[in-house]
């Protein structure tokens, strides 16, 4: 039986990994142009409301803050997913990439490309 990605990644040398995961020059331009993006966005009022692989904006002007049940203790003034006739809409980005999984580990697989040449 043949090995997973993760099976393999977890095998390698960290080192090695971390070479791997790195980002290359034109990909940190791109994350450069992100985050001076995600400050104009933070600079004009846009509140961010992140769920499993969506990115959503509110008008933070108007916004106090999105949260769960909890953070509202016990009052529930407005759901932002659909509550019957009560759904708010907002823009959003469909970004799996930015799907959160809270406090539980988190790991790296590489691809197999990825994996053959640090196997090799």
């Amino acid at each position: 039986m043949s090995k997973t990605s993760f099976e393999r990644t977890r095998n390698l040398d960290a080192d090695l990994v971390q070479e791997a995961i790195e980002l290359t020059a034109e990909q940190k331009k791109a994350v450069a142009s992100l985050r001076r993006a995600f400050r104009k966005c933070q600079d004009a009022g846009v509140k961010f409301y992140c769920v499993l692989d969506s990115l959503g904006f509110l008008n933070g002007h108007n916004v106090e803050k999105v949260g769960d049940e909890s953070d509202f203790g016990g009052e529930n003034p407005m759901r932002c997913s659909s509550d019957l006739n009560q759904t708010l809409y907002f823009p959003s980005i469909y970004a799996p990439d930015l799907d959160s999984w809270a406090d539980d580990t988190h790991y790296v697989a590489l691809t197999e490309e990825c994996l053959e040449r640090l196997e090799a």
